[in-house]
């Protein structure tokens, strides 16, 4: 599955890397930030790429949107201007693909989320571990925002995410740091029947 030094990449793939190259330099610029994408992919093809890679354009989207502060907010925190967003795909063993898409942004602020979370009916009220906060996230319907927006606000949340990766038989994680960074975490079983 892997490539091998000379091999070249299966034209599907990529077309999909230069449309996520695009579709992310397109949105930066569209909110004002800087960020410094790259992906890391060793694969010369990837099975099963077409039915989930909505789910990976939204999870860079809202990584854009919701994760990476605007310039002048990460020079505030000592940060480099520029963020750092990965799209990284490895191979977990022969028969798993595990997806990563990571940033240096805001993370996730687990009190924040844990008050949204016990004021929509949730979470019952009291103190919570990370991992059911976080779950939340996942829940139809849920926003960490009032209203809609028309980057990732689309009407589709982490919860479709969540659902096309259990159509899959895979599953989806994430781990944070308030002030650090997000990483979302796909493993997917390789779909041997679907070449793009």
């Amino acid at each position: 599955m892997e490539g091998t030094p000379g091999e070249e990449k299966n034209p599907v793939l990529m077309v999909f890397e230069d449309r996520v190259e695009k579709m992310v330099q397109h949105l930066a610029q569209e909110l004002d930030k800087k960020v410094n994408f790259r992906i890391e992919n060793a694969f010369h093809d990837i099975p099963g790429l077409s039915r989930f890679q909505s789910s990976l354009f939204h999870i860079l989207r809202n990584a854009l949107d919701h994760g990476i502060e605007d310039p002048l907010e990460r020079i505030s925190l000592g940060k480099d201007e520029t963020a750092s967003l990965v799209l990284r795909f490895k191979a977990r063993d022969s028969e798993t693909l595990r997806c990563e898409i990571e940033d240096d942004g805001r993370g996730i602020d687990l009190d924040l989320l844990e008050a949204r979370g016990i004021e929509k009916g949730l979470l019952k009220p009291g103190k919570h571990f990370p991992s059911q906060i976080i779950r939340i996230l996942f829940m139809p319907g849920f926003s960490s925002r009032e209203t809609a927006d028309a980057v990732s606000g689309r009407g589709v949340g982490l919860d479709a995410v969540r659902e096309d990766m259990k159509s899959l038989g895979g599953k989806i994680s994430l781990a944070t740091k308030k002030g650090q960074g997000t990483r979302f975490i796909l493993v997917i079983p390789f779909d041997q029947g679907d070449i793009s």
